[in-house]
């Protein structure tokens, strides 16, 4: 059962011919078990992502939507900072004219 998250990148070395090249480490990834591409997040990142989608579905006891929740938001700050958006820091820290902005 190959199970894989929504949106996240996977990332593969290709050879001249255009074929994926083990992993640096000479493993398959962590997280399914079955890729040989490195996950931009990391292995663990989506290991968790997998984990919150399997209990989501499958866990009978869960009462509110795990995206939603904290985590979700954690990991979408981390995806735009690696994408070049600016941090919630940075972008207020910057007037209109684009200079920083000094806090007392």
């Amino acid at each position: 059962n190959l199970s894989l998250p929504r949106a996240i990148p996977l990332a593969y070395r290709l050879d001249e011919n255009l074929k994926p090249l083990d992993r640096p480490d000479g493993k398959l990834d962590e997280a399914t078990g079955f890729l040989r591409g490195e996950w931009i997040g990391g292995d663990q990142a989506v290991t968790e992502i997998l984990e919150r989608d399997r209990r989501q579905v499958y866990d009978t006891t869960i009462e509110n939507n795990l995206e939603t929740d904290d985590s979700r938001k954690k990991w979408s700050e981390w995806v735009r900072l690696l994408m070049g958006d600016d941090s919630p820091e940075a972008k207020a820290n910057k007037n209109l004219n684009g200079r920083k902005r000094f806090s007392a």
